[in-house]
């Protein structure tokens, strides 16, 4: 668990007051790493404070909530097979497009009011191939397995996470935070250093002005 704060300017705002906060513990700490059953959830929260410039002058607290549970099928007579769900809740707050006016949105978790399943897939592990192998099969977050940045977590703007290559791609974007889409993956490691994997994904996740349920398309 940590505290910390940062500060951030812009050219077409100026923006004050900043306090993100990020919790994060597990669920049952004793079977996090060692049972079958595993869960973390995390807390951000954010303040902003719009002091001049943009769309308005205002300020906004925007937060987010990630709680997950993985299952271990091993102990189930599945080797190598795995389950992950993953929720999500965002408050009814946003900063870019009510205060700012950005086109690549200056905090990774400003969306408005969201209630969602955002991933719930099922993973199977290929063994006895000489190399890695696996795939993976249903609602999957785009970012989880392509263009991940791990130095990412340090900043807040959404384009350190995911660039607008991808992000402003798609119908209604990509299956990425906030909506994700059914997709299959496919992913193989024949050499080290070397890793190929392919993704198919329905047509795009659904409309993102919907507060909740499970994007089905």
């Amino acid at each position: 668990m940590h505290l910390q704060t940062g500060a951030y300017s812009r050219r077409a705002a100026a923006l004050c007051a900043i306090l993100p906060l990020h919790v994060s513990g597990p669920l049952a700490a004793e079977h996090t790493t060692e049972g079958p059953l595993s869960g973390e959830f995390r807390y951000t929260g954010e303040a902003w404070h719009v002091a001049s410039g943009g769309l308005k002058t205002g300020t906004r607290y925007l937060h987010n909530l990630d709680v997950s549970i993985g299952v271990d099928l091993n102990r189930h007579g599945v080797p190598g097979g795995s389950l992950f769900f993953y929720g999500l809740a965002n408050n009814k707050s946003e900063l870019s497009s009510e205060l700012i006016g950005d086109t690549q949105t200056v905090s990774n978790i400003d969306n408005g009011e969201v209630y969602r399943l955002f991933e719930a897939w099922f993973q199977q592990e290929i063994p006895n191939l000489g190399y890695g192998a696996r795939y993976k099969l249903g609602l999957i977050d785009l970012n989880s397995e392509f263009d991940v940045i791990e130095t990412a977590g340090l900043f807040l703007n959404s384009s350190h996470g995911i660039g607008p290559n991808f992000s402003q791609t798609g119908e209604n974007g990509p299956s990425i935070f906030p909506s994700t889409a059914q997709a299959f993956l496919v992913d193989v490691s024949p050499a080290d250093g070397l890793r190929l994997s392919r993704e198919y994904l329905t047509r795009s996740p659904t409309i993102r002005t919907g507060r909740s349920g499970i994007n089905c398309r």
